[in-house]
């Protein structure tokens, strides 16, 4: 599904019960405007219990930095605190969570591939 549009792809996990796990923003926001086919409810809760705790902490970081995106652009729904950004502060928020959130995906891609899974 790599070439598909976002919104067939969430219709479709939502439709199905399926469970998105994304590293595109995108996904993110289309749970703001359409509602969660599970995405953080189960992302943020997954037993990790049996994990190795390096994993365990790089998947933490990586829901928090979802749980800080999905604040600020809660946030920015409030047309107070939107007016009070520049377009140019703004698109820094906006870089800033996304680097946050490429990173630590990174982490947890790496810390997985260590213990040998077949990420792609």
């Amino acid at each position: 599904m790599k070439a598909t549009d976002d919104p067939i792809v969430w219709d479709y996990a939502k439709d199905n019960g399926f469970m998105i796990v994304s590293k595109d923003a995108d996904m993110h926001d289309l749970s703001l405007v359409y509602g969660n086919p599970q995405y953080a409810d189960k992302s943020g809760s997954m037993e990790a219990d049996g994990l190795p705790q390096d994993f365990q902490i790089a998947w933490r970081e990586h829901m928090k930095a979802w749980r800080d995106y999905a604040d600020f652009l809660n946030e920015m729904k409030n047309s107070s605190a939107r007016k009070m950004l520049s377009e140019e502060k703004l698109d820094a928020l906006e870089t800033k969570h996304s680097a946050e959130i490429t990173n630590t995906w990174q982490e947890v891609l790496r810390i997985g591939r260590n213990y040998g899974a077949e990420v792609y």
